[in-house]
């Protein structure tokens, strides 16, 4: 289950449709401000992410840089 997951310090993020998604905790410093939204359409479905902090990404949107200053 996914409560058997949970670190102390991780995040639970609810949607608005009902679905819910864990942040760990290391991760949360680099989300803040994140927008994830998913998007249906006629050659799939997939979750668009749009972060403010991203410095770089790399063309498939796998990797992502962030400026450390």
């Amino acid at each position: 289950s996914m409560a058997s997951e949970l670190h102390e310090d991780d995040e639970v993020v609810q949607t608005e449709n009902g679905s819910s998604f864990i942040v760990g905790s290391h991760s949360l410093m680099f989300l803040i401000g994140t927008e994830v939204d998913y998007v249906k359409s006629l050659v799939g479905s997939n979750f668009e992410i749009k972060n403010p902090n991203a410095h770089s990404s790399c063309g498939c949107g796998v990797s992502v840089n962030f400026n450390m200053e």
